[in-house]
């Protein structure tokens, strides 16, 4: 049966934090801006998961590189690129 995800975040001590993005709509700017900012007020690993897989994902570690490690767009791209699809 395996363990529920529920049982697995307490148990490694994860915290979930869900951002509505509705689906088949482009991530805003705004919206990117707010979750990377978010993202920088927490201490420790950070996982960030799309539930419909998309590109956000990317997008919002892309956005967090630059805006928040003041990575270059461009460096941030090509970082991305051997694992976007």
């Amino acid at each position: 049966t395996g363990i529920g995800k529920d049982r697995l975040r307490d148990k490694f001590g994860i915290t979930q934090h869900t951002f509505d993005i509705l689906q088949r709509r482009a991530l805003t700017k705004e919206v990117a801006k707010r979750i990377v900012t978010y993202i920088g007020t927490l201490h420790g690993p950070v996982l960030v998961h799309c539930l419909k897989g998309s590109i956000r994902t990317g997008h919002i570690i892309a956005g967090h590189r630059i805006w928040n490690e003041g990575t270059s767009p461009v460096s941030a791209i090509i970082e991305a690129m051997p694992y976007g699809r």
